[in-house]
């Protein structure tokens, strides 16, 4: 049936087909805890703006990768915020997201938040 060199061949292929799944285990890393929760974006209860990185701003509502990532580099470009009103100097914040934004987002300091 098999001769000694179909076993050897056969033995490496599954070796190696172990590694592959195994190493595709190891580096998807954990499963999430929750399922997908679908196109809506929990909102979290408040954001500080001044410690807020791009993943974080993007859950907040009509907030998208490309306005997050303006809100922090207006932020690495002037400093921190003072105030939430600040929002408006980003580009492609106007007075309705700020008016949907500002219920979600602090601005905190040193000396704590305002």
């Amino acid at each position: 049936m098999f001769s000694r060199s179909d076993g050897r061949w056969a033995l490496t292929v599954g070796v190696l087909a172990l590694l592959w799944l195994g190493w595709g285990l190891i580096t998807r890393g954990p499963m999430p805890d929750a399922p997908f929760q679908g196109p809506d974006k929990p909102t979290p209860e408040v954001i500080d703006l001044n410690r807020a990185g791009r993943p974080e701003l993007e859950t907040l509502a009509n907030i998208g990768p490309t306005l997050a990532r303006r809100i922090v580099r207006q932020r690495l470009i002037d400093g921190p915020y003072r105030t939430v009103d600040e929002l408006r100097e980003v580009s492609g914040i106007g007075p309705q997201t700020l008016q949907a934004l500002a219920p979600h987002v602090d601005v905190c300091g040193p000396l704590g938040c305002r």
